[in-house]
């Protein structure tokens, strides 16, 4: 049986306007899709974000604690070779070296993943910062991340693996960490081991958080962060070994 239409010209005009709507919707949906997600393949990339949409409220959404001060802000493609178009600027003063943070949630299964990459930009070395990197794995399998009842600071099920960066450069500068170098900071509780994988119910790896602490007690802090990914490190090329018989 084919596909009926509506017969009546209002009804038309009503039939047209929601498939309308239903193709400007597909059209924002790809594009967010463009803008954070999985680009897979033999060597897979998942982006977190770029802030190249200009909002921190949605796709991901990030929130934000502590007295960080947050703003996006346009990059200059002069400054770094694959530059996003906007960058956030995270900006404050430290009391008692403890700043704020940032975090999203984005629960994504990791195992394909090797490398996490961020590009970080220091404005002065004296108003720079040391980063703690949280990354939140589900071990309970309900896709959320539950403070414990006693000590809010550690997790009841699940474990939170941390790396610490300190940042103390000028300009720019690409930073690739391996995920075999982040630790579990919540020892004894979840499983305390590295699976953030989608399976058994898990959500896999859960969120992400970014808190900043000044290199001194009470300082500025200022620095920007661009383009934060997930990716598979291609592996290093074959060196070609040296035989006499080359010489000859």
């Amino acid at each position: 049986m084919g596909a009926s239409y509506p017969s009546s010209k209002s009804n038309r005009g009503l039939f047209v306007k929601l498939i309308t709507r239903f193709w400007v919707i597909m059209c924002l949906w790809v594009t967010s899709l463009s803008a954070a997600g999985l680009i897979d393949g033999p060597y897979p990339v998942y982006l977190v974000d770029n802030f190249d949409d200009g909002e921190l409220a949605v796709n991901p959404e990030w929130w934000q604690f502590g007295d960080l001060d947050v703003d996006i802000l346009v990059n200059n493609p002069k400054e770094l070779k694959g530059l996003s178009k906007r960058a956030l600027r995270l900006t404050g003063r430290t009391s008692r070296w403890y700043l704020g943070g940032i975090g999203t949630y984005f629960p994504m299964d990791a195992r394909k993943f090797t490398h996490l990459k961020l590009l970080i930009k220091g404005v002065d070395p004296e108003l720079g910062a040391s980063m703690v990197i949280e990354l939140y794995d589900d071990d309970n399998g309900n896709f959320q991340i539950e403070p414990h009842p006693i000590d809010g600071s550690m997790l009841k099920v699940d474990d939170r693996f941390v790396y610490n960066l300190k940042i103390d450069w000028l300009g720019w500068k690409v930073v690739i960490i391996p995920l075999e170098m982040f630790r579990d900071e919540n020892p004894h509780f979840g499983d305390d081991i590295w699976n953030p994988y989608q399976e058994g119910g898990s959500g896999g790896l859960l969120q992400m958080q970014l808190l900043l602490m000044g290199l001194k007690e009470n300082a500025r802090v200022d620095i920007w962060l661009d383009a934060v990914k997930f990716f598979k490190k291609r592996p290093e090329p074959v060196k070609k070994l040296v035989d006499d018989g080359d010489f000859f």
